[in-house]
């Protein structure tokens, strides 16, 4: 009997999705068995039309497709196999992207892909949607890894561009995955100090360049998709008017929002005393780097680009 030889990528693959399907049974398994319906999953646990015109008015428009697939009843045991499988393909492109080989952190990493507090939320309410969502968080990490690896223009730009398109029209929320993961990777890569800087920004410009022209390509194919079926389109999902300054503000606006929380239960400190509080890090910061900048112990650009 011949046996099949795996190369190491394979074993890899496989260790990867053995491991977080693992993980999600030790985790999950009480609710997949035993699911309490309860918010959406009320409503959409039968997905009838009136569901996939919801999905089309919020810009979920390729979620009705998918449901031809899984079907329109939701299978809690099949959709939390299918999604641990689906998160272990994840966490083998992002293993690859930070070059992870150890067995042991790949274990871990699998681990906190499968069991942390957004699965857990999806499989407690929204399980119905936990395949749907974990295949928008597959495309957009797959996007990143192909703007990283990819050498060939057509796939590098083009092609990753469809698929971003592919993960607004499922989930948009998993689109935030993406900068993150160029921002880490970015981190590593100056505390490397193997690339030039120039070539860290123009990575981070195409990139952003490549995502804000999805998105609008993206914008346009929903507009279009809600006037075909003939609903309007939910303003609080349209997300590309709230990019801009508005993201500079509610990034502000959230800053601030720890530091209250995490100090009030202490004291009953006024705002101004807030603020002095949440600016207090960002003014060190800003000395420490002054001081290193005099001492010629770094470049300004790399504390530039890390903040």
């Amino acid at each position: 009997m011949q046996t099949i030889k795996l190369s190491q990528n394979q074993k890899k693959l496989i260790l990867c999705i053995v491991s977080c399907v693992v993980w999600g049974l030790i985790a999950h398994s009480y609710m997949l068995i035993s699911s309490a319906l309860s918010h959406d999953s009320l409503n959409a646990f039968v997905a009838d039309s009136a569901e996939n015109r919801w999905k089309y008015s919020i810009g979920r428009f390729l979620v009705p497709l998918l449901r031809q697939f899984f079907g329109k009843i939701s299978l809690p045991w099949t959709y939390g196999i299918v999604s641990f499988v689906i998160i272990g393909c994840v966490t083998y492109l992002i293993t690859e992207l930070f070059e992870i080989k150890k067995i042991m952190h790949i274990l871990l990493s699998a681990g906190i892909l499968t069991v942390n507090l957004t699965v857990i939320a999806m499989v407690a309410t929204y399980l119905y949607e936990l395949p749907y969502d974990m295949i928008a968080l597959l495309l957009a990490v797959y996007a990143t890894y192909i703007l990283y690896k990819s050498t060939n223009f057509k796939s590098k730009y083009l092609l990753s561009g469809l698929l971003i398109v592919l993960v607004e029209g499922i989930y948009q929320a998993q689109v935030c995955v993406i900068p993150v993961i160029v921002a880490l990777i970015t981190i590593r890569e100056l505390s490397r100090n193997t690339q030039k800087i120039s070539k860290l920004l123009l990575d981070i410009v195409k990139y952003a360049s490549v995502l804000l022209l999805s998105t609008i390509v993206y914008s346009v194919i929903n507009k279009i998709v809600c006037k075909a079926v003939g609903v309007n389109q939910t303003a609080n999902f349209d997300f590309i008017h709230g990019m801009g300054m508005n993201t500079i503000k509610n990034a502000i606006h959230a800053y601030l929002k720890v530091v209250r929380r995490i100090i009030m239960p202490f004291s009953s400190l006024n705002t101004l005393l807030i603020i002095i509080v949440a600016t207090t890090p960002v003014i060190i910061l800003i000395v420490k780097l002054i001081i290193k900048m005099i001492n010629n112990k770094c470049g300004i650009w790399n504390y530039i680009l890390v903040c």
